[in-house]
C-alpha cells in the first residue's frame, strides 16, 4: 500500500470512531493509534544532501562530514557532534542506517500525533486547542509529501501545525526506546540498536543538512534543530542560532521554542502534582484521566508518572 493511501485509510478509520466513551478509554485508543502509526511503511535512505562522507585526513580509519561549501564554524561543530553521536566517525554505514530509522520514526510520530488530534477534534472534554486544530488536520496531513520518509523528515516546517511541536513530539516519541521496543516497531536491523538519544541527534542532523542547502528554509528549520538537539543534550545549537540569526529571527526562535518547553514542563508539573495529591487505583487509570484533563497523549502522561 502506498504511503498516501495508508494515510487516507488511517484518517477515515479514526474519523469513523464512535464517541470517546464507547472507545474504551484513552489507553485503548492510544494503543490503536500506536499500532496504526507503527504500520506505516515508507522509504528512507539515510542519505545527507549538503554533507558528504569522507575519510578523516587527520584521523586514520575515521570518517568525517564534508560540507559542499564553506559554513560557519559553529555549524561545522554542531554537525560533527551529531555525526559522532551516531558513531558515523567509526561506521558511516551504520550512521546512515540510524538516520534512515530516525526519518521513518519521525514520519510515524507525525502520523500518531495527527491521528490523535483528529480522534479528539470533536470531544467536548478535550482542551480547546485540540478541538480547533483537529478540524484542519486531515487536509494538512494529506497535503504533506508522503512519497517517502525522507521527504517528510525534511519538511517539518511545511505547515503551521506540524512545525509548532514537531521537535518535541519526536523527542517524546523516541524517549525510552531500547532493544525490546525497537524490535516491536518493526524497524530495520541495526546492531546494536540505536537509542532515543541517537535518533534525536540523527533527526537534528537531517534538519541541519536541509537548512544549510535550502536558504529559504534556514530560519524555519534552525529553531527545530536547536530544540531537538537541546532535548538530545546538545545546547551548543543555540550558540550558532544566536550568531546566525538576523534581526527578529533570534527572538522568534528562542521565544517560540522556550515557550513550548515551558508549557510542556508546566503541564508535566501539574500532572505530577495532581497525581501525588489524588488517590488512584493505578498509574494507568491516573494517566488516563490526567491525559484527558490536560490535553496530552496517554503515553505521555504515563511516561511522566514513571517513578512518581
Amino acid at each position: 500500500m502506498e504511503a498516501r493511501e495508508f494515510i487516507e485509510q488511517a484518517i477515515a478509520e479514526v474519523c469513523a470512531l464512535p464517541d470517546m466513551e464507547a472507545r474504551g478509554g484513552w489507553k485503548k485508543l492510544d494503543e490503536a493509534l500506536l499500532s496504526r502509526s507503527f504500520a506505516l511503511a515508507t522509504r528512507a535512505t539515510g542519505e545527507l544532501h549538503f554533507f558528504s562522507v569522507a575519510e578523516d585526513p587527520y584521523q586514520v580509519g575515521e570518517f568525517c562530514l564534508t560540507p559542499k561549501k564553506p559554513i560557519p564554524l559553529e555549524a561545522s561543530v554542531l554537525a560533527r557532534n551529531f555525526w559522532m553521536a551516531i558513531e558515523g566517525d567509526a561506521d558511516p554505514d551504520r550512521a546512515r542506517a540510524i538516520i534512515a530509522v530516525a526519518c521513518l520514526e519521525f514520519a510515524r510520530s507525525q502520523v500518531y500525533h495527527a491521528l490523535f488530534g483528529i480522534a479528539f477534534s470533536g470531544a467536548e472534554d478535550v482542551a480547546q486547542w485540540v478541538r480547533e486544530r483537529g478540524k484542519r488536520i486531515p487536509e494538512m496531513m494529506l497535503g504533506r509529501p508522503w512519497r517517502d520518509a525522507d521527504a517528510i523528515a525534511r519538511s517539518p516546517e511545511s505547515s503551521d501545525w506540524f512545525s509548532q511541536t514537531a521537535a518535541l513530539e519526536f523527542c517524546d516519541w523516541v524517549q525510552g526506546i531500547d532493544k525490546e521496543t525497537y524490535a516491536k516497531r518493526g524497524l530495520p536491523t541495526i546492531t546494536p540498536e540505536p537509542n532515543g538519544y541517537q535518533l534525536g541527534k540523527a533527526i537534528a542532523l537531517v534538519w541541519l543538512d536541509e537548512a544549510l542547502q535550502s536558504p529559504d528554509k534556514t530560519l524555519r528549520l534552525l529553531p527545530l534543530v536547536a530544540e531537538c538537539s537541546t532535548n538530545a543534550s546538545c545546547d551548543s545549537a543555540w550558540l550558532w542560532l544566536e550568531k546566525y540569526s538576523k534581526e527578529g529571527a533570534r527572538s522568534f526562535a528562542q521565544a517560540g521554542a522556550r515557550a513550548r518547553h515551558a508549557k510542556n514542563r508546566a503541564k508535566r508539573e501539574e500532572v505530577l502534582r495532581q497525581y501525588r495529591e489524588g488517590n488512584w487505583r493505578s498509574k494507568d487509570s491516573a494517566a488516563e484521566l490526567l491525559a484527558q484533563r490536560h490535553g496530552v497523549a496517554f503515553r505521555t502522561a504515563r511516561e511522566w508518572l514513571k517513578g512518581a
